[in-house]
């Protein structure tokens, strides 16, 4: 599949983020059963941290990891998920139990003995939860998952609920996907922790995440989770179990505005086309469901089983983009003063981000929307290293189409949530102007612009010189270098913290790891090899094209023996004295 996403990106003018979704950090389960177990009231029932292999009188289940037992007490009051479909109420259905005795010497051999307060059918992997900790738990919990994985005698992973999702993120990460969506997320700290794990692991080019909310817990940290995560799916199917049914939309909403007053994308998903698992053709109440997502401007809408094990998948995915795009046309203007400033919120690194840069991003992004607006626009071009003024730009929601371009195969993709953009890479020239030109070309070629449109352009370029005191230089320097001379990766927050930049083919040249070079090397070889055999054509064709293969390896072989180069105080010192003042600007252009 994701082979297939490759091709596609980069041989279409379509491109296809990627998102991994894996299992909870700091959800506690139960484990597997062979049947469901009548928990009845006045019954024992012990939860255990050994691994069970006698089910006998099914009286007993293991917990998925072991960071129950570093909050649990006797006298606790324990809720395990009971049955299917919902109270009269809306909520769902819970056996509660009572912890009257704890048995072991270790968290990892533990056994809570516990009575039946409320009874309930328990089927294998139901949620449990402590009432009154569950942050506590949340907090244990992650701390087990995060350790469990590496601990193993052998060095190999240990097979276990938490580990499945460590295997799981391990595998996004070597494939190179965009997005970790982390299931039933109840606090900001499994996101930073999961984050820290992925930026341990890979750097500046570890995924980005989704926190998907689908738990009452979440709700009540729902701003926190939102300020942590990259972005946010609304999970309706096992959120409308944990809430009445009533209160789904409600919360659906609300979720969607704070991810869009805090600049995050926000993806709602499940039971939009349900009837489609088994019929060729919606409700009209499904419809009105995606168009009501639509109109509240959510940055995308997700299939679940109407793709992944429905009879219609091709023409479910027909039916929601044709309704998509009939809401689309009701488009309303945005009313960008009531957009809350977004501050802290924008970008959490205090190095090299301040209010002022802020609201300097925030105001083009503004202009830019207002001026497409006034001007009837066919287009804003936005021209961006890591996606940001992209983001920007799309909470604005203009009516105009948004087509952001990224020297980052990456970046590109993972920018292909953002409600109204079009992603594109392109090679970043020394000369601003070229690569604007180039872009147009681009845009002409696949028929999304033509000669003569309007455009609103959002680009940076370069100014005057700038004078750098020499004290201000090592005092940045030695902020962003931390002793070991400072990350290409780094190099470019450290010069937006003097006001200053490089062209973008020298900061795309400085920025672009040994990953990133491969993939724009094999986009490239893939371009020459299809230009190659069009232009040859036969055997003589085949050959070219088998040699470009090769070139294309000793290029990738290049960039992996190079790794990642650290700039010395010296080289920076240089870099400075040619860098040049930034200037943001929002222009109103024609294509020619």
């Amino acid at each position: 599949v994701l082979e297939t996403v490759r091709q596609v990106n980069m041989t279409s003018p379509f491109v296809l983020g990627t998102v991994v979704d894996v299992g909870s950090l700091d959800m506690l389960r139960v484990g597997e059963m062979p049947e469901p177990v009548d928990l009845m009231a006045g019954a024992t029932f012990t939860l255990t941290s050994r691994t069970v292999v006698d089910f006998a009188g099914g009286n007993v289940s293991e917990l998925s990891h072991d960071g129950f037992f570093a909050v649990a007490e006797v006298g606790d009051v324990v809720s395990i998920a009971a049955g299917e479909g919902a109270n009269d109420d809306g909520s769902a259905p819970m056996a509660s139990l009572r912890i009257v005795e704890i048995k072991g010497e270790s968290v990892s051999a533990s056994d809570a003995v516990c009575v039946v307060l409320e009874g309930g059918k328990v089927y294998p992997r139901a949620d449990v939860a402590i009432r009154g900790k569950s942050a506590a738990l949340a907090a244990a919990s992650i701390e087990a998952a995060m350790g469990l994985c590496d601990v193993a005698a052998d060095g190999a992973p240990i097979v276990g609920g938490a580990c499945r999702a460590l295997e799981d993120i391990d595998f996004a990460m070597r494939e190179g996907v965009n997005w970790v969506a982390l299931s039933f997320v109840v606090s900001a700290r499994s996101v930073v922790a999961l984050k820290k794990y992925m930026k341990d692991a890979k750097g500046d080019g570890a995924p980005k995440v989704l926190a998907k909310i689908e738990t009452a817990e979440a709700l009540e940290n729902l701003e926190d989770i939102v300020r942590a995560a990259d972005g946010v799916v609304v999970a309706r199917g096992d959120l409308g179990t944990e809430i009445p049914y009533q209160m789904v939309p409600i919360w659906q909403r609300r979720i969607v505005d704070m991810c869009r007053d805090l600049a995050k994308p926000c993806i709602v998903s499940t039971h939009f086309l349900d009837s489609m698992v088994m019929y060729p053709t919606p409700t009209r109440a499904e419809v009105s469901d995606i168009f009501e997502a639509v109109t509240q401007k959510a940055d995308a809408l997700q299939l679940t089983s109407e793709t992944a094990a429905g009879r219609f998948p091709f023409r479910a995915v027909s039916v929601i983009h044709a309704v998509a795009q009939k809401a689309e046309q009701q488009h309303e203007p945005t009313r960008l003063a009531k957009l809350p400033l977004l501050n802290d919120a924008l970008n959490p690194d205090k190095r090299w981000w301040n209010a002022d840069m802020g609201h300097v991003a925030e105001n083009i992004a503004r202009t830019a929307a207002s001026l497409a607006a006034s001007r009837g626009a066919a287009a804003i071009v936005v021209f961006t290293q890591k996606g940001l003024m992209a983001s920007l730009v799309s909470r604005c929601r203009p009516a105009a189409p948004i087509f952001a371009f990224t020297p980052s195969p990456s970046v590109r993709n993972a920018m292909a949530v953002l409600y109204g953009v079009r992603p594109f890479r392109l090679d970043f020239a020394e000369d601003a102007e070229a690569t604007v030109q180039g872009a147009f070309e681009v845009l002409k070629e696949w028929r999304l612009l033509g000669v003569n449109d309007n455009v609103v352009v959002v680009a940076d370029v370069l100014g005057g010189g700038k004078g750098i005191e020499a004290e201000e230089a090592k005092r940045v320097f030695d902020e962003f270098s931390r002793g070991n001379g400072m990350s290409t990766l780094r190099l470019r927050a450290a010069l937006r913290n003097l006001g200053l930049k490089m062209s973008d083919a020298k900061e795309t040249a400085f920025g672009v790891t040994a990953e990133e070079s491969k993939l724009i090397n094999a986009e490239a070889a893939l371009t020459r090899e299809a230009f190659i055999i069009a232009k040859e054509g036969g055997a003589a064709g085949a050959e070219a094209a088998a040699a470009e293969k090769e070139r294309a390896a000793a290029r990738n072989a290049a960039a992996e023996a190079r790794g990642e180069r650290r700039v010395g105080e010296a080289e920076f010192l240089e870099i400075l004295a040619e860098a040049k003042e930034i200037v943001h600007t929002v222009q109103m252009r024609f294509v020619n």
